[in-house]
């Protein structure tokens, strides 16, 4: 792996078994979400992308550590899944932050349209997206366009190569932090710390 990235997402706990299809509203959101942790969904971007293996990019050993804290929700407490305050650092550098507000897709909706091809079980997670921020750097329209005259091979070689000047993938000896609390900091998911090792 050469293009190590990381992705902090918030990360439903499910507590409902579902056999089909099912309409989730905020009326019944509790019915559905358990709890809630820390999800950093790390990317092999050099495996994820030119390959098309978005599981295999993403589904390493170590990869996607959850935790440290499950925090069970009741009723009362769903409307904070709008109001998580995400936070991602890379040796002290603030690279991720953001609110679950800002979800281009709420969790409601999320589910209710992930329903409709799989089933659920209680324990199951779904991590709900990532703040802007990640190392990956998408290249311009123009150079999309130019590039997807080449060879495959080419524009894969190409791809590598202009992803490896970006300085934000990570490196061993980097030291990956990610928070999650509430606005009001009633709700705290506690904090992962992570080390990254060499071989990546």
């Amino acid at each position: 792996m050469q293009l190590l990235d990381y992705e902090i997402e918030l990360t439903l706990v499910l507590g409902k078994q579902t056999d089909g299809p099912v309409e989730i509203t905020a009326d019944n959101l509790h019915e559905f979400v358990a709890g809630l942790c820390i999800g950093n969904d790390v990317s092999a971007r050099d495996v994820q992308i030119p390959q098309m293996q978005f599981h295999k990019g993403k589904s390493y050993r170590t990869f996607c550590p959850l935790g440290p804290v499950l925090c069970l929700l009741d009723k009362s407490e769903m409307h904070y899944l709008d109001e998580m305050q995400l936070k991602l650092t890379v040796n002290g550098e603030t690279r991720q932050q953001d609110s679950t507000a800002n979800l281009v897709f709420k969790p409601a909706e999320t589910l209710s349209e992930y329903s409709l091809i799989h089933n659920f079980a209680p324990g199951d997670v779904l991590m709900t997206g990532t703040p802007a921020g990640c190392a990956l750097g998408l290249p311009s329209p123009a150079v999309t366009k130019v590039a997807a005259l080449l060879p495959e091979s080419k524009k894969w070689q190409l791809f590598i190569k202009s992803q490896k000047r970006r300085q934000q993938y990570l490196q061993a000896g980097d030291v990956v932090e990610s928070t999650i609390t509430s606005r009001d900091q009633v709700l705290d998911l506690g904090k992962q710390r992570h080390t990254i090792k060499g071989g990546v």
